[in-house]
């Protein structure tokens, strides 16, 4: 059937270094058990474009971690889920071969961070944990996350990420959880109301919740 002009629809982006092929094919079977006739796309962006094209009206909503969101009357932010932040570190770094470091064992070594304006309040997050731990990082800023991780892999330092980042599968880095959650969330513009994103926001909680102890 053709898609008629009062059908629903939504433009969701999310953030374009997560591994999501399981949660975002639940969450469109979801969407389209309860809304056969809507259109669902979907688009992956790095954290800051996905805030500027919502604020822009180039989507409807963004699925991001919280630390990414701006704080903002324009913004209705909805919680979705947790995600475990794991360290992630070069797998040639000198503790690897033992086994299991611990954060401590880090302590002299860089923590790379992306700038504050692609994820505006992660860098402050992660300091407060460090230093619930007793670890007072040396911070350095890189461009991207593409540089983080090859920064990472010479053996440079570390970084965190979230336990459904991709970073985790790439050759040349080893990770370990951390005692810390990642907070996911939906966003969308303050007063907007589409029954898609509604729904799309409830299977993406649904997935989380039922998945959580294997994220």
């Amino acid at each position: 059937a053709e898609q008629g002009e009062n059908d629903p629809a939504a433009r969701i982006g999310f953030f374009s270094d997560w591994s999501l092929s399981g949660m975002i094919a639940a969450a469109q079977r979801g969407v389209l058990a309860q809304w056969p006739e809507a259109e669902l796309t979907l688009e992956a962006y790095p954290f800051r474009e996905l805030v500027e094209r919502l604020e822009n009206n180039e989507l409807d909503a963004i699925l991001s971690v919280r630390t990414a969101v701006p704080v903002s009357s324009a913004l209705e932010v909805t919680l979705v889920g947790e995600t475990k932040a794991m360290l992630v570190y070069s797998a040639r770094h000198p503790l690897r071969t033992p086994g299991h470091p611990t954060l401590s064992d880090f302590h002299s070594d860089t923590f790379f961070v992306l700038p504050s304006e692609e994820c505006p309040y992660s860098t402050d997050r992660n300091q407060s944990y460090f230093l619930s731990q007793m670890m007072q990082p040396r911070i350095e800023v890189v461009p991207n996350l593409d540089t983080q991780m090859c920064r990472i892999a010479d053996g440079g330092g570390y970084g965190v990420v979230d336990s459904i980042s991709r970073c985790l599968q790439y050759e040349g880095l080893a990770s370990m959880p951390l005692d810390s959650e990642i907070t996911l969330c939906m966003a969308q513009r303050a007063g907007s109301y589409n029954p898609v994103v509604d729904q799309f926001c409830v299977e993406v909680q649904r997935y989380l919740a039922e998945h959580q102890t294997r994220i």
